[in-house]
């Protein structure tokens, strides 16, 4: 008897009803608090550089931008991703025109607002650092281009000392890391999501983050993932029947 794949489907989501969605937020610029002073960093999603859904701007000449979300979540076995795209509209790792090392860069903070994972673009590397509570350590595989979109995604269970990620653009390479450990140890909970930028101090030296979105659920079950895989090859076996 062969089975179709509509009543596989069914099946699997049944088994993958330990994964409903707890929570889900696209955050806006009205979500984060600009912690230097500068109103005009709130950013319209009318004037995006990106894709015009859930828009912030890093402004300034030489200043130190950094927005925070204030959610806390600490359910142990909870699975919290994040997702956003940025890009900076200046040579960040180029020589810097004032007193100030250019960077771009992001943190994943736990309730705490201490952080768990930095990344940054900085003045002098030629790819990524990464800082997962430790020492910085450089990343290859991505590297930094002026007004190119970057994709990035983050992955960590609470109660867990792992994450996985993925950076990168289609023009200048990509960069992943599954099940990395974090130096810091166990992850107790997970809070602020936030962006800083500095630039070489002239017009035009622009940030922008877009379509910033964490999604939290329980930690999907093996036995999910496998019908998962299930599905996936018995459609590939239909279409080749």
């Amino acid at each position: 008897m062969k089975i179709t794949p509509t009543i596989a489907l069914l099946g699997l989501t049944t088994s993958l009803a330990s994964a409903t969605i707890v929570a889900q937020k696209d955050y806006e610029a009205s979500d984060f608090g600009f912690t230097d002073g500068g109103a005009s960093n709130t950013f319209p999603d009318a004037n995006s550089k990106i894709d015009g859904v859930n828009s912030l701007g890093l402004f300034g000449t030489g200043s130190f931008a950094n927005y925070s979300t204030n959610t806390t979540y600490s359910t142990a076995g909870q699975m919290i991703t994040v997702n956003f795209k940025f890009r900076a509209d200046f040579d960040v790792t180029g020589a810097s025109a004032d007193a100030h090392t250019n960077i771009l860069g992001f943190a994943l903070k736990d309730g705490g607002g201490s952080d768990l994972l930095v990344f940054k673009f900085e003045e002098g590397t030629n790819g990524i650092l990464l800082n997962d509570g430790g020492s910085d350590f450089e990343r290859g595989g991505v590297t930094f281009s002026a007004s190119v979109i970057y994709d990035f995604s983050f992955t960590t269970v609470i109660g867990s000392d792992k994450y996985s990620y993925t950076i990168g653009s289609g023009s200048s390479g990509s960069d992943s890391g599954t099940d990395f450990t974090f130096s810091s140890g166990a992850v107790g909970s997970f809070g602020d999501v936030s962006f800083f930028m500095n630039g070489p101090g002239g017009f035009g030296e622009d940030g922008f983050v877009d379509s910033i979105r964490v999604d939290v659920v329980p930690e999907p079950s093996s036995a999910a993932l496998l019908g998962l895989g299930g599905l996936s090859l018995l459609l590939r076996r239909r279409r080749n029947d």
